[in-house]
């Protein structure tokens, strides 16, 4: 009996793992085709805008910008504090500034622009929700954004 038992769990478990139960009588009763219905049929892709799977130019130099004052933040506070210490002697808060001056002007905070997360546009963006002015009008009408809604009086 226990042969038996472990004979049916390893077919039953192949055919699980092989994903072929499907063409040995199992039939869904939505359809063999369920991922490719599901796609097809998607209410986001026909209704509402979505956002292309890669960077526009400017957000590309963006991200390059945030990456790199991710790495030099902690150098350039460290040179920056260096710099502006009235205690120190004026020979070592001078170097201090020529070395702030030596790194890449674009691990500087000053450079990151705030961008929509979904069109890339730099100007009139949201804060709150990353997105330009444009789409937040646009996901707000049609009741999109949690705790939004049009004002009456």
């Amino acid at each position: 009996m226990a042969g038996f038992l472990a004979s049916v769990l390893k077919n039953v478990s192949s055919k699980i793992l092989s994903r072929s139960f499907l063409s040995t009588g199992f039939e869904s009763p939505l359809g063999t085709n369920l991922a490719q219905r599901c796609i097809s049929t998607s209410v986001a892709s026909n209704k509402y805008y979505v956002k292309p799977n890669y960077l526009k130019r400017w957000a590309r130099r963006d991200q390059k910008r945030r990456e790199m004052f991710a790495e030099y933040e902690q150098k350039r506070g460290r040179l920056r504090m260096l710099s502006k210490c009235d205690i120190l002697p004026s020979a070592v808060r001078k170097q201090a500034a020529a070395e702030l001056a030596e790194l890449p002007k674009d691990s500087s905070i000053t450079r990151v622009r705030n961008r929509c997360v979904l069109t890339d546009r730099g100007r009139g963006v949201i804060g709150r929700f990353r997105i330009s002015r444009i789409m937040f009008k646009y996901y707000a009408e049609k009741g999109l954004i949690p705790g939004v809604q049009r004002s009456q009086w």
